[in-house]
């Protein structure tokens, strides 16, 4: 029960924040919209800012565990670093990340919860960097390229693979392809 309450209200906020901003949306206005009191409401949250920020954490997670899994079923790192640029593509082209993504920015979050998003963002990055480290161990990545400056480089290339989904000039099939082209010519072992 309490956990089913605690995914409405942070449902609820979403669709306010989706709609407004996250600046623009009081507690007030999540509790009614979660159709609940403001005294429940500050039972599980003391504010806007850690609803949203609970959503982004849960769904990073979440994404975690999926990239932890596609990685494990791959016997090659390049075809886990493919894996993993899809799933998290095919995320950035969904209509909720597409809706939430120009109203929430981790950015605006206060120093405090911004910590605890970066940090799971980092350990986002780091998986990303092991995976250059196994593929440059197993010989299809270069060697000679510091592999955390060729994992900063793979991880902009996901950003800029996410501005062009969010934006609607490529799927995630194609942004995929792409980034990979790219990032294997320069980092690959021709």
């Amino acid at each position: 029960h309490r956990d089913r309450r605690r995914q409405s209200i942070i449902d609820a906020t979403m669709v306010l924040v989706a709609e407004r901003g996250l600046s623009d949306v009081s507690m007030a206005e999540v509790a009614k919209a979660a159709g609940i009191g403001r005294a429940t409401l500050y039972r599980y949250f003391p504010g806007v800012e850690q609803i949203v920020a609970e959503h982004v954490l849960g769904t990073v997670r979440s994404h975690h565990a999926s990239l932890e899994s596609a990685i494990a079923a791959q016997d090659d790192p390049v075809d886990a670093i493919r894996a993993s640029l899809q799933i998290l593509l095919e995320y950035f082209a969904s209509e909720s990340h597409r809706s939430q993504s120009t109203r929430v920015n981790p950015e605006q979050f206060s120093p405090e919860v911004g910590r605890e998003v970066h940090s799971a963002f980092a350990r986002m990055h780091g998986l990303l960097t092991q995976l250059v480290v196994d593929a440059q161990r197993a010989g299809r990545l270069r060697a000679d390229v510091d592999a955390e400056f060729t994992a900063q480089l793979l991880y902009q290339m996901l950003s800029a693979g996410r501005t062009a989904v969010v934006r609607g000039q490529l799927d995630a099939d194609q942004a995929v392809e792409r980034i990979m082209s790219q990032f294997l010519h320069g980092a690959g072992t021709h």
